[in-house]
């Protein structure tokens, strides 16, 4: 049987793969500990800020830094990483227990500001008290 030539013709490219973007308040520990998951499956990019010494790492420092990295506005038509339906950010920061609670306004603020907008998540890591402490 003889097959007739068929015309080859290249489809757009799709983008498969879900993005993850996590903004740690750690400037080398956490960025290091989330690396390990870059490659665990091809079809998660898993995108790690990599936070500088002199920025704001506090829960609405980091809130601003995503912001500004995610969303395209006037002021910010090009941001750093382009945000697709089905991809997530993260905001990872610690919530150590201080004597002033001075970090819960900032925590709650985040809260509502991820909750308003579609696949963006705070993880709050726990301080577990020892009877070292």
């Amino acid at each position: 049987m003889i097959l007739t030539n068929r015309r080859f013709e290249r489809e757009a490219a799709t983008r498969e793969a879900k993005s993850i973007y996590i903004f740690c308040e750690g400037v080398k520990r956490e960025y290091d500990y989330f690396k390990f998951f870059r490659e665990m499956d091809s079809r998660i990019n898993v995108e790690i800020y990599k936070l500088n010494p002199e920025e704001d790492n506090s829960p609405l420092g980091l809130l601003k830094i995503a912001t500004n990295c995610i969303i395209s506005s006037d002021k910010n038509p090009n941001p750093k990483y382009s945000f697709q339906e089905k991809d997530e950010v993260w905001l990872v920061f610690d919530t150590d227990i201080d004597k002033n609670n001075s970090r819960i306004d900032q925590i709650n603020k985040l809260r509502l500001e991820c909750s308003r907008n579609s696949n963006w998540y705070d993880q709050r890591q726990l301080k577990i008290p020892t009877n070292d402490n």
